[in-house]
């Protein structure tokens, strides 16, 4: 029984927060220097959708926490760019010019 060339595969959470939730998933990542140590995953985003509809996930805007970006990454150039969707935009002009 050779005990010294046994890998040890177990990890520490480097957080307290010890349970198995979403916000806690970790994977294990062995680093150059030979340990093994946790890394933790972040959530995934859901798209933005419409303001108006609600349905249409908006194009041009990335799926990325809206905390960890910058504004002019979030918008779209055009008149309510990055809250209404270009065929809502399109239907209000015409609403207004009908009118």
């Amino acid at each position: 029984f050779n005990h010294i060339n046994m890998p040890d595969n177990r990890v520490h959470h480097r957080r307290k927060h010890s349970y198995s939730t979403l916000s806690n998933r970790t994977k294990n990542v062995r680093t150059p220097g030979g340990r093994l140590v946790a890394q933790y995953i972040k959530k995934s985003t859901k798209a933005r959708h419409c303001g108006n509809c609600k349905v249409r996930e908006l194009q041009g805007v990335p799926r990325v926490v809206a905390a960890d970006t910058p504004q002019h990454k979030r918008t779209v150039n055009r008149a309510y760019g990055g809250s209404v969707c270009a065929g809502c935009v399109k239907e209000k002009v015409v609403r207004a010019f009908l009118i």
